[in-house]
This record gives C-alpha cells, structure tokens and sequence, in this order.
C-alpha cells in the first residue's frame, strides 16, 4: 500500500506566493472600474443635487409677487425671499372693507393676503405693514361669487383695510401666501427651502435657520455639499413694469468633483 502525502512546507510557501499575486492582479483590474463606478455615482449625486432644486426655485421666482424678490447676506449664509402668488384678479372698486373684483379666485382666500401695487423702491413695499400694500395676518379675507355670470366677486377684509392710495394704479390684485426662504449655509454646505413663516419688513429678521423657525417657518433639505452659492437681484426701474431678474449660482463638491449650476428667471411684472 501507498502511504498517503500531504503538501510539503515549501509546495505550501509556493502556492500561497502565487495566490497572493494572481489576487494583486486581480484588484487591480477591479479596483479601476470599481473607483471610476465610485466617481461616476457621486458627480451624479451631486448633478441631481443642485439640477432637482432649480426647478423648484425657478418655479417660485417666476410666480412670486412682482418685484417681491430680495436676497440677502448673512456671513456664510446668502437667503433669497420671495412672496408666493396664489391667484390674481382687477379690483372694479377700491379695496376696502368690501370691494369687487373682475375675475373670480379659483382659491378660497381664507389664510393668505391680499397685495396691490408693491414697488419697494417707490416706498411701496408689501413686505413692510406701515407700506399699507398687502393686508396682514390680521386681517380677515371671505369672497363671495356676486354674479358668476359677469365672472365676478365681492371680497370682504374684516377687520377693513385701508391700502395705500398710491399704490392703487395698475387696478390688479394679488393673492399671496406666505413668504419662501431660500437658505444656503456654505457652513454645513446645504440648501433649504422654508415656507409657512410670519412676514417681517427687514429680511435680517429672515436670515437664519433658528429665525425662520421661530417664526414658524417649515425647512424642506433640497441639496447638500453646496460649497457656494449667491443669489443676485436685480431691481426694475422705478415706476416701470419691468421684471426682476434673478440670478442663482451654487457650486457643489464631494470627493473632488465639483459640478456647477448657473440660472437666471424673471420675476412677473406688474400688470
């Protein structure tokens, strides 16, 4: 009979050795795909992190009250606010405690504001109450259908509002919600979008997270790794209608790779 035998010590030190070199061969030819896989994901991640919250942005910018855009600079922290609208009508009567509207609201205006002729830089500004161009939280606002026929409506303000006479030129109104935050801390490198919040004149009440929240503001996270950002306003002309231009750049990095984001939209102009 044939005694059984096992690996030597040096058949054993051998085929370890081989082993060891074919596995280096072997993460070699994975590691380059797995990285550039790596790589590939995270400039993904940072393309949708900036291109998922510009529409978003574009869509309040484009909808917001006119001339109601307004940025500001906080150190590391840039804000940009806006006064959303919800609906639109012409005032057939003056505003007061009770007037008519040519157009009906498809929204009911319980909870929201009613705004007129804001033009900051004339001293209008629907952001400052003694303005006297958008009601206040104060204010009541019921509607009711006069005659659907003629496409009309009676808005009642309780208690009454006295707009400012000044303001009462372009004979259109606007129903606005509460006023959107854009706020971007290059700090802890995110972008957050706050809405539900109580309206203040100086937007420097407005300029950080612990600000917005005791003004019972809501923050949604739209993008992280934001390394920079800026928000430009350009103002309209003094008593014309053209529209505000806002510009919005953000700069996101991770791992080295760094994507860029570089967008304007118009503001609407006062009708």
């Amino acid at each position: 009979m044939k005694r059984a035998r096992g690996f030597t010590l040096v058949e054993l030190v051998v085929t370890i050795a081989i082993s060891a070199v074919v596995v280096a061969f072997a993460a070699m030819f994975i590691q380059a795909p797995a990285d550039a896989y790596i790589a590939s994901a995270h400039r993904a991640e940072l393309q949708d992190s900036t291109s998922i919250a510009w529409p978003r942005m574009q869509n309040d910018i484009q909808l917001a009250l006119p001339n109601s855009a307004r940025q500001r600079v906080n150190g590391n922290i840039k804000v940009l606010e806006l006064l959303p609208i919800v609906d639109s009508a012409r005032f057939m009567s003056t505003p007061g405690g009770s007037f008519k509207t040519a157009g009906v609201f498809k929204t009911s205006p319980t909870g929201y504001y009613l705004a007129v002729d804001n033009e900051p830089a004339s001293g209008r500004d629907a952001y400052n109450p003694a303005s006297k161009v958008m009601t206040t939280a104060g204010n009541a606002i019921s509607a009711s259908a006069t005659d659907l026929a003629k496409w009309e409506d009676t808005f009642n303000l309780t208690p009454a509002f006295v707009f400012n006479a000044a303001a009462l030129t372009t004979r259109h109104i606007y129903l606005v919600q509460k006023p959107v935050t854009y706020l971007c801390d290059q700090t802890a490198q995110t972008l957050q979008r706050f809405t539900g919040y109580d309206v203040a004149a100086l937007q420097s009440a407005r300029d950080t997270v612990a600000e917005l929240l005791a003004a019972h503001g809501t923050g949604t996270l739209l993008a992280r790794n934001v390394t920079f950002c800026a928000f430009t306003v350009d103002p309209p002309p003094v008593g014309g209608n053209a529209s505000q231009i806002v510009t919005v750049q953000m700069n996101a990095t991770r791992d080295g790779a760094t994507t860029s984001l570089y967008e304007t939209a118009a503001v609407r102009r006062l009708e």
